[in-house]
């Protein structure tokens, strides 16, 4: 690639993320998610755990790929007891 500028339109790759989340719910408690993460959706990360109303959750967090108008993304939180 030396020399030539990059096509910003055209994917470069894939991304893989160690991250952690944590989810506040104003006025019932936390979210808490930790894991690998892609971009892409394709693998979701898990839910490890919370407090207050979501003392003791499981599930896992995705990223939407065709987010509502007006948001540039979305993650979607599936919660298990």
């Amino acid at each position: 690639m030396h020399g030539r500028r990059p096509d910003p339109a055209r994917p470069v790759g894939r991304a893989e993320l160690l991250c952690d989340a944590t989810y506040d719910v104003t006025g019932r408690g936390q979210i808490l998610a930790a894991g690998h993460f892609y971009l892409d959706g394709r693998i979701p990360m898990p839910i490890i755990g919370g407090s207050g109303e979501f003392a003791g959750v499981t599930g896992s967090v995705a990223s939407n790929t065709a987010p509502a108008k007006g948001f540039e993304d979305v993650d979607v939180l599936t919660l298990q007891r």
